[in-house]
């Protein structure tokens, strides 16, 4: 067994691979790594290593939120990544401004940061809204309107004649 197969879980796959959302943040390293080697040489421990760090935080972000069961901690990383992929933005409109990356590679990865947090805006309503329709189904099922139980006759005539 590899390496790669032993961290995998019992679907043979990581559960942020299902994402589409971690996907799109991937391809975004990806791009960030090809573009800031375009960086000069000096920039490449500043502004180019700030924005593949936010990069890679939000893929890392969002790889975290998968694994999470709680709901409050989910949305937390969650919230983390929407913040890396606004400071990633910021980074990507100074070095256009800086001409260290040309206006259509820049709106490009612009695009895609705001796709990304779109979709991860969507991640978090779809969790928000699943928790409270729990909540309103729970209320509903066991303390209010609960059906009557139609064992519950029955069960009282046992326990009449029983001796």
């Amino acid at each position: 067994m590899n390496n790669s197969q032993s961290y995998k879980n019992h679907d043979n796959e990581f559960k942020f691979e299902k994402w589409t959302v971690w996907g799109a943040s991937k391809s975004l390293c990806s791009s960030t790594m090809l573009i800031t080697q375009n960086f000069p040489k000096e920039e490449r421990i500043g502004l180019a290593m700030k924005i593949r760090s936010e990069a890679f935080d939000l893929m890392g972000h969002l790889a975290a939120a998968s694994a999470i069961y709680d709901q409050d901690q989910k949305i937390s990383q969650l919230d983390l990544a929407l913040s890396n992929g606004q400071t990633f933005a910021s980074f990507i409109f100074l070095a256009k401004d800086l001409e260290w990356i040309d206006p259509p590679t820049s709106q490009k990865l612009l695009d895609t940061t705001s796709k990304i947090s779109a979709q991860i805006l969507g991640l978090k309503k779809s969790i928000l809204n699943r928790d409270r329709d729990t909540d309103q189904n729970s209320n509903i099922s066991y303390r209010k309107n609960s059906p009557p139980n139609p064992h519950l006759p029955i069960l009282q005539l046992i326990i009449q004649i029983s001796p």
